[in-house]
C-alpha cells in the first residue's frame, strides 16, 4: 500500500516473475513508472520526509509531517529515506565539483565583479560512536565525540556604507558545508567560486580565522588573492596580547 502526498492507498499491479525457474529475478513495471520501486512512498512523500529530516530531528519530522499533511511515517523511514536522497546530492555534487575544476579559467577576466569574498570555517559538530571510532580528540583519555565540520561561503560586494566599511550585496551568499578532509573541501570551496564567477572579480579576498588548515586551503586554490584574518579572532587574538 503506497504512501501518496494525498493519504494511502492501493493499487493494482502485475508482477512479472522469470520464467527460469532458478531465477528469483522479478519485475513490477508499475512501480518503476509511478517511481516506488523498492520503497511504498510515492516521489513527493520522498521530497517532504527528506526536507523535514534535514531541518530538524528525525522523530519531530514524523510529528510534523502527521500534523501538517496526515501523512503518517515512522521516524526511521524519514532518516533512511533523508540518507538516500543526500547519497543521491553528494554524488551530483561530486560529479559537478570534478566537471568544474577541469575547465580553463579564462584567459583575460573581464573583471565585472568589482570584489568577491571567500570566507571558510570548521566547528565541532557531536556524532555517533561509530563515527568517531579511532579518532584522536579533546576527551581526557584523548577520544573525540565530534566530528568538523567545515563551512563555507561565497559573496559579492560593489557598494560601501556611509563610513566607508564594506557592504556585503543582497542575496549574493551561496554555502557549501561537508564533514570532510580539507583537502577534499578546498576543492568544494573552489568548485563554488568557480561557479560564482570568480574569474570575472576584479579582486578577491580570503576570510578565515587564522587556523593552519584554513590558511593552506587558501594559498593552494585560490593563490595570490588578498588573505584577511576575521575580526572576531583579530581582535581575540590583539586581547590576548594586550
Amino acid at each position: 500500500m503506497p504512501v501518496p502526498l494525498l493519504g494511502e492507498g492501493s493499487i493494482k499491479r502485475g508482477y512479472l516473475g522469470c520464467p527460469n525457474k532458478d531465477c528469483k529475478s522479478h519485475k513490477i513495471t508499475k512501480d518503476e513508472l509511478l517511481d516506488i520501486s523498492k520503497t511504498s512512498f510515492s516521489p513527493g512523500v520522498r521530497r517532504l520526509m527528506s526536507k523535514v529530516g534535514c531541518d530538524d530531528a528525525f522523530e519531530k519530522g514524523s510529528l510534523d509531517l502527521k500534523e501538517f499533511s496526515g501523512i503518517n511515517v515512522d521516524a526511521r523511514d524519514i532518516e533512511r529515506i533523508s540518507e538516500n536522497i543526500g547519497n543521491h546530492i553528494q554524488h551530483w555534487d561530486t560529479k559537478n565539483q570534478k566537471e568544474i575544476l577541469q575547465k580553463n579559467p579564462l584567459a583575460v577576466p573581464n573583471k565585472e565583479i568589482p570584489i568577491i569574498y571567500i570566507e571558510c570555517e570548521g566547528t565541532g559538530v557531536p556524532a555517533i560512536s561509530k563515527e568517531v571510532e579511532g579518532r584522536k580528540g579533546k576527551q581526557s583519555d584523548g577520544t573525540s565525540k565530534t566530528r568538523e565540520a567545515k563551512l563555507g561561503c561565497v559573496f559579492t560586494q560593489t557598494s560601501v556604507d556611509k563610513e566607508g566599511d564594506p557592504v556585503r550585496d543582497s542575496n549574493s551568499t551561496t554555502y557549501v558545508g561537508a564533514i570532510e578532509t580539507s583537502e577534499e573541501f578546498g576543492k568544494r570551496l573552489c568548485a563554488e567560486a568557480i561557479k560564482r564567477r570568480l574569474w570575472q572579480a576584479a579582486t578577491v579576498a580570503f576570510i578565515g580565522d587564522g587556523a593552519k588548515w584554513i590558511w593552506n586551503l587558501a594559498t593552494e586554490h585560490f593563490f595570490g588573492v588578498i588573505q584577511i584574518v576575521d575580526l572576531y579572532h583579530k581582535m581575540g587574538s590583539t586581547l590576548r596580547k594586550w
